[in-house]
């Protein structure tokens, strides 16, 4: 009963939140850069950024200036260490159900402005698996597995019949995501500009 109690108290608080609004455009934060290597210090605190919330660079595209991640599953209630959800409600969500999201950063010149956008997307996904049969309780203890049958008649459920389905994508983290990229850059060049001899600046 005691093991119970996180999850029930989880539970509870979930349905007592509201769910963060899923946008539908992309996340964008205007940055003004003027120096030669603005490009290349985006993207890299754009990396240092990702790497810091818990996701793992996957691609990097210098043409389109675009990085991706690897989907990366969500953080649970007792992992305090990860920073990959941002609401208290995602934070319930993923310690109830398994959650995974991946970011994308595009970083483009900012037209007849000067400097660059910033514009981040995080897309959710849920784990979905088909119900099984649970003829007895010891049958439990291959619930994931690959040998009982499905609850709508399948002979026999594998871990191929488990999906990700899209779960739209998380405002509130592009928007963290965004912030601090802006500000790990503006720190970089910051530092930069008082490294720089009197009369170079």
């Amino acid at each position: 009963m005691r093991r119970l109690l996180p999850l029930t108290t989880a539970l509870a608080a979930l349905t007592a939140c509201q769910a963060p609004l899923r946008p539908t455009e992309p996340t964008i934060t205007q940055v003004a850069a003027v120096a030669d290597d603005a490009l290349d210090r985006l993207r890299l605190a754009a990396e240092d950024v990702l790497r810091r919330r818990g996701f793992d660079v996957d691609q990097r595209d210098l043409r389109e200036g675009r990085i991706t991640t690897r989907p990366v599953t969500s953080q649970h209630y007792f992992e305090l260490w990860r920073r990959d959800v941002e609401t208290p409600y995602d934070f319930l969500e993923a310690s109830v159900m398994t959650i995974r999201r991946r970011a994308e950063v595009h970083i483009t010149p900012a037209d007849g402005a000067g400097g660059y956008e910033v514009s981040v997307i995080v897309r959710r996904e849920r784990f979905s698996t088909p119900p099984r049969q649970f003829n007895n309780s010891a049958a439990a203890f291959q619930a994931f597995g690959g040998r009982l049958p499905g609850a709508h008649g399948e002979p026999r459920l594998t871990p191929a019949a488990d999906q990700w389905l899209d779960d739209g994508r998380d405002a509130a983290l592009e928007q963290r995501l965004s912030q601090e990229i802006v500000l790990e850059f503006e720190k970089g060049s910051q530092a930069d500009a008082r490294e720089q001899p009197d009369g170079l600046q």
